[in-house]
């Protein structure tokens, strides 16, 4: 075991400039190392009119064609895309995509792509109590990624020194249930790692199922999905953690390659400022649009930003170089935040000491839900993320999991209307007075966030409230426990 890629102090200690010397030696040592050897991508080149030794721009995301699924994963046969002979000498482990986006792609990664998540998984020990600690890991154990490389990267961080002990139930909710009665109560921390709605059905559940949580003592790892701070609010709470900073961390992953970026404590705090402080909110990030801020290591891995859209550069088996992945966002550095606090006002580096946090030099991606994963309603655009938001409310929490699907239809006269299909927890009632108190809080949530819906309802209130429908707990069609949530109905 590598000691020194397991080194937790090496985001706090090296400077913002020699980060930026990382990503460049990163961008150029793959993209070299990628037309040399990769037969897939020579193609790739050749076909786009591009010289094969004509290094790229670094400043320029666009001075060479950028890859996606459609241009190069299911144009070149698979075997290509490794590096030469590649499939023959070496051992991979292989995953498949959700699927959410259309057909279910596989992709290979290497070890090494394992040991990355292993200095993530690190970090975040680090930051945690001394001593004993327990992960579970509640991701899906099957063909995905998140189960298996979560197991194996906290499995290299214990090995690298750090007292965690390691158990995987996946999405058994009984065996997780007693994991907790049973075995959590001798440690000194419990880390739960899983998908955040799924999360949130353990936290809500732990009542009923005589699960007490000691103050401290649970921590929480996300991935899969962008969520509000309302939600780690929530969970904060339900868990009686000890920090919303250093005791939550949301990753940015994918099954091309795993662990890309993750929440610190820095990006935690600039997230919840920026939410309250409109003239920083308006010019680090979409309007009105609060995106998943992450930081990520780039000796690995490398984020650009082109039209919007974000282009990942990485080396694993199946190497990518300027790589649509198919997600909205931008990035930056963390002396372009700084510089927008100090001109709101806002001395960021005085939170940051009061918190207690320390700041992380790592560059920041900042990633919004897809357009693809919304739907419209009269011309405006609605986000899955104004909706959780307002599901969200101290006065549902009750009654609802927060979990919904939504959709756009239209009636027998040809009028568009939102259907909203709402989660109900275990045991509760579509009561009538509840619909109303869930159609109020979704329509004040959509008014106070879009600006179009706002404009619409002025003039069609009716005709722009949503339709709700309030369902049973874990409904087969819309709610099955264990799987990705479909938040929009297409």
């Amino acid at each position: 075991m590598n000691a020194a890629l397991f080194d937790t102090k090496t985001y706090v200690t090296v400077s913002e400039r020699s980060w930026e010397l990382s990503r460049r030696k990163t961008l150029r040592g793959v993209w070299d190392r990628m037309r040399k050897g990769v037969p897939a991508y020579r193609l790739f080149l050749k076909n786009a009119g591009t010289a094969s030794g004509r290094a790229p721009r670094i400043s320029d995301p666009g001075g060479i064609g950028s890859m996606d699924k459609r241009n190069y994963f299911f144009r070149y046969p698979m075997e290509k895309q490794f590096y030469r002979d590649a499939l023959n000498r070496d051992s991979y482990v292989a995953t498949a995509t959700s699927g959410s986006t259309g057909t279910p792609a596989y992709f290979f990664r290497t070890d090494e792509v394992d040991r990355r998540y292993a200095q993530i998984a690190s970090w975040f020990l680090s930051l945690g109590p001394k001593g004993s600690t327990l992960l579970i890991d509640c991701f899906g154990m099957g063909v995905w990624i998140g189960g298996l490389i979560t197991y194996q990267a906290f499995r290299y961080a214990g090995l690298s020194g750090f007292p965690v002990s390691i158990i995987a139930p996946g999405v058994n909710k009984k065996e997780i249930f007693e994991v907790l009665r049973r075995l959590a109560p001798q440690f000194r921390s419990v880390i739960l790692a899983g998908y955040p709605p799924f999360l949130k059905d353990i936290l809500d559940g732990a009542k009923s199922e005589k699960v007490f949580f000691r103050p401290g003592q649970l921590r929480l790892v996300f991935a899969a999905e962008g969520f509000s701070e309302e939600f780690r609010n929530y969970m904060v709470e339900a868990g009686r953690l000890r920090s919303p900073y250093l005791d939550t961390m949301n990753i940015y992953g994918s099954a091309e390659l795993g662990a890309m970026a993750f929440e610190t404590p820095y990006t935690i705090l600039v997230r919840r400022l920026a939410k309250t402080a409109s003239e920083v909110l308006d010019r680090l990030f979409l309007p009105k649009r609060l995106p998943t801020l992450a930081q990520y290591d780039p000796r690995h891995i490398v984020f650009e930003s082109l039209e919007g859209k974000i282009l990942i550069t990485g080396d694993s088996a199946m190497p990518f170089f300027r790589y649509k992945i198919g997600d909205v966002g931008s990035t930056m550095t963390s002396s372009e935040i700084g510089d927008v606090f100090e001109e709101a006002g806002i001395k960021l580096n005085r939170k940051l000491s009061a918190a207690g946090i320390p700041k992380t030099h790592l560059p920041l991606v900042a990633v919004y839900e897809r357009e693809d994963f919304s739907t419209k309603l009269y011309g405006a655009i609605v986000y899955p993320a104004h909706i959780r938001d307002a599901l969200s409310a101290r006065a549902l929490r009750e009654a609802i999991t927060g979990k919904f699907a939504m959709r756009t239809g239209f009636d027998r006269w040809q009028n568009q209307f939102l259907e909203i299909l709402v989660e109900l927890k275990p045991g509760k009632n579509p009561a009538r007075i509840l619909k109303k108190r869930v159609t109020g809080e979704i329509v004040d949530g959509l008014l106070r966030q879009n600006a179009e819906y706002r404009n619409n309802y002025q003039s069609i209130p009716r005709k722009v409230t949503p339709r709700v429908t309030l369902l049973p707990h874990g409904d087969e069609r819309y709610f099955r426990t264990g799987i990705k949530q479909k938040w929009v109905i297409k």
